[in-house]
């Protein structure tokens, strides 16, 4: 039986920049289905716009839920610290979230009993899908291990020739489309767990980055 334990105010600068993230994913991903249906009407097919619809409906429930984690002082339960499996929970929730656009292959080999707030794993996961939608990836592996989880995609990687590592961990760090990465938030995210979170590109011969959070503890 899961241990629930109410806790304090949930990061409200984590919550902020999710709801930016969101609404900003929102917004482009519209933009390009009205941009080529105004281009060629014909070639734009319903399938596609059913499909951005449910894309929107999610994540304008995520942002309500988000929305009510800082409004609310009658805390939703995914605002709440539980102990349970981190692996199971990241899979269950990826089973239930709309992909647009990108592949999500989950290798699942271990389990993490451990203490952790739903809302603060959806946002954490959330940024780093769309981190790697915006660098261009089509495929995220998220590769869950005994002292690790490994986020490694296809996308065009970090140039470190610009940023140093600790330079895209710092606040404020935006890419080359304006837009803010975030990787501070999960920082923080990954300190709560007791991990260490790392940064690199792949090391398979293949473009991309692999981002990873070792855990302390074994």
């Amino acid at each position: 039986m899961k241990d629930q334990i109410k806790i304090g105010e949930p990061n409200t600068g984590a919550i902020i920049h999710a709801l930016k993230q969101i609404s900003h994913g929102i917004q482009s991903n519209i933009q390009a289905e009205l941009k080529s249906y105004y281009k060629n009407p014909d070639k734009v097919a319903i399938q596609d716009l059913i499909t951005e619809f449910e894309y929107t409906l999610f994540h304008l429930a995520e942002m309500n839920e988000l929305i009510n984690a800082i409004t609310s002082n009658n805390w939703d339960a995914k605002t709440f610290t539980i102990k349970n499996d981190l692996y199971e929970f990241i899979e269950n929730y990826l089973n239930n979230a709309p992909l647009h656009n990108l592949s999500v292959k989950l290798q699942n080999c271990s389990t993490r009993i451990c203490i952790f707030r739903p809302l603060e794993i959806q946002m954490l996961i959330n940024n780093l899908r769309h981190n790697a939608i915006k660098a261009g990836a089509t495929e995220l592996l998220i590769r869950c291990e005994e002292n690790k989880i490994s986020f490694i995609d296809n996308g065009h990687g970090f140039d470190f020739n610009k940023l140093s590592r600790n330079d895209y961990l710092k606040k404020g760090i935006s890419t080359s489309h304006s837009t803010g990465i975030g990787l501070d938030q999960c920082v923080q995210i990954a300190q709560k767990l007791k991990a260490n979170f790392s940064i690199d590109n792949r090391n398979d011969n293949s473009k991309g980055a692999a981002v990873t959070l070792s855990f302390q503890d074994k």
